[in-house]
């Protein structure tokens, strides 16, 4: 739901009070009189949507506030989204299977059975657009072998169509151009985590974004901090965390022989910063089909995928 846009930030941002009724009740009352219903008190088989959930959440507030001029109906026109991603809050419910049951929904014809079954809406999934093909490859892969039930939340660009977007300068135009014409899908923009890319990401988040833009750089990793680079001086060590990391970086290293090296390619001179790259990004793009077998380490793509997933429920 977070990846639908009903993070629960989002949702006291969407929450309209009942003007119908004298009692003011606020997101944060409606969130607390939630978290009070107790599940270890024989309300297992509750439904979180339909009214019997919500009054008991209604019994809590007008116990706590003595206010007996709410009742069951206060939020009967509120979007069920929103109620529903209240109700997971509940501390009694962090570990529970929930069930969606509108049975009764059903039976009093208000939507056939046909209708439920469609793909995710447009609205309520997220463009991913990355510098390079394999960054695309890399993610989808990941999310389907590790996180399959949110794969249907994203959409990859076909780049077998002509889209030349290789690059942080391709990126930024396409970003720009994007802005320009007033899209209004979810768009998130994944730039690499070296000198370029943190260039261009710089120059982005500085702009006017649109809500319904969202700007992310590969998260930096604890074992790039000390690697083996080469450049002008001969090999060193280095931490090539925001100069040289890219998608790479987030595969199984154990699954090539040759030791993982970087390399200095050039110097901005502007920004004072050295752009690195990774020597073995061949050896390390012919293991992607590995993605989800096993033995994998796995640990590094996840620290990928929590952030972007992160980011979009921001």
């Amino acid at each position: 739901m977070d990846l639908m846009g009903y993070s629960i930030n989002k949702c006291a941002n969407k929450y309209q009070t009942n003007t119908e009724y004298d009692f003011d009740l606020t997101f944060d009352i409606l969130l607390e009189a939630s978290n009070e219903v107790q599940f270890d008190k024989g309300y297992e088989n509750t439904s979180l949507i339909e009214m019997d959930y919500w009054d008991l959440v209604i019994q809590n507030i007008q116990r706590k506030y003595e206010e007996n001029d709410i009742d069951r109906y206060y939020l009967s026109k509120e979007d069920p989204y929103l109620l529903l991603r209240v109700a997971v809050e509940n501390p009694g419910i962090q570990d529970a299977e929930i069930y969606w049951d509108i049975t009764r929904t059903i039976e009093a014809g208000y939507i056939s059975q046909v209708d439920l079954f469609h793909p995710i809406e447009p609205r309520y999934k997220t463009i991913l657009v990355t510098e390079g093909k394999s960054d695309q490859t890399v993610i989808q892969k990941s999310i389907q072998a590790y996180r399959p039930h949110l794969l249907k939340f994203f959409t990859f660009i076909n780049r077998e169509n002509g889209y030349s977007m290789n690059g942080t300068g391709n990126m930024k135009k396409f970003y720009n151009d994007l802005v320009s014409i007033g899209i209004t899908n979810n768009i998130l923009f994944l730039f690499d985590n070296d000198t370029a890319g943190r260039v261009a990401y710089n120059e982005l988040v500085k702009k006017e974004v649109p809500p319904n833009f969202k700007i992310a750089i590969l998260p930096n990793l604890d074992c790039l901090k000390d690697s083996i680079i080469i450049g002008p001086e001969g090999q060193s060590t280095y931490d090539v965390n925001e100069y040289a990391s890219s998608i790479e970086c987030f595969l199984d290293f154990s699954k090539i022989s040759s030791p993982i090296t970087f390399r200095w390619i050039s110097y901005d001179d502007k920004k004072k910063r050295y752009q690195g790259r990774i020597e073995n990004k061949k050896e390390l793009n012919d293991t992607i089909d590995s993605i989800g077998t096993k033995p994998y380490d796995n640990s590094k793509i996840m620290i990928l995928l929590n952030r972007l997933f992160e980011v979009i429920k921001e």
